[in-house]
């Protein structure tokens, strides 16, 4: 799911329950809370209720973070550092992973515009055949090959927060 997807998804389940998305939403991508990044949905229905919209990024993330927390002190879960300066380093790492997941997502949000925009613009002009259409087919062959590469980026990223968050439950399970 892109950014705009998720944007979407969030929209969508406001109007599905009568919400205006523009009081019931809450976009904390921009600024993490302990870098948790997601869109929330408030909703009454009649009670309160919040529906969290994450990508797969963000959540993998989150639930490594949760795994983390286990290990490391529920706390950091609300910004507080463990004591030990090595505890403390590596909390601070996984909020560099997660503003490096941040500009991943954008990346593909921005690559997969661009993808959409060509094809509109194929459709548009229609089945010429000339400089034009060459430019528009060399153009597509480039976005593809950076929207696999951002796939594969956020691929490598996925894996590392599930090798992770394993490293995290195997210590948690070792402790008890």
């Amino acid at each position: 799911m892109t950014l705009d997807e998720q944007d979407g998804v969030a929209t969508a389940i406001a109007g599905l329950f009568g919400h205006d998305p523009t009081t019931c939403i809450r976009d904390i991508r921009q600024a993490p809370h302990s870098g948790y990044r997601a869109v929330h949905v408030w909703l009454r229905i009649p009670e309160r209720i919040e529906v969290q919209v994450r990508t797969h990024l963000q959540g993998m993330w989150a639930n490594m973070y949760e795994s983390a927390a286990d290990v490391l002190g529920r706390e950091i879960r609300y910004g507080q550092l463990p004591s030990s300066e090595q505890s403390q380093s590596l909390v601070l790492r996984l909020h560099d992973l997660s503003e490096t997941i941040q500009d991943i997502e954008a990346r593909r949000n921005d690559v997969d515009l661009m993808r959409l925009r060509t094809a509109e613009i194929e459709r548009s002009t229609g089945d010429e055949t000339g400089e034009a259409s060459t430019e528009l087919g060399s153009r597509r062959l480039e976005l593809e090959e950076l929207h696999q590469a951002t796939l594969a980026e956020e691929q490598r990223m996925l894996d590392l927060c599930r090798r992770l968050r394993d490293q995290f439950t195997e210590i948690r399970e070792q402790r008890r």
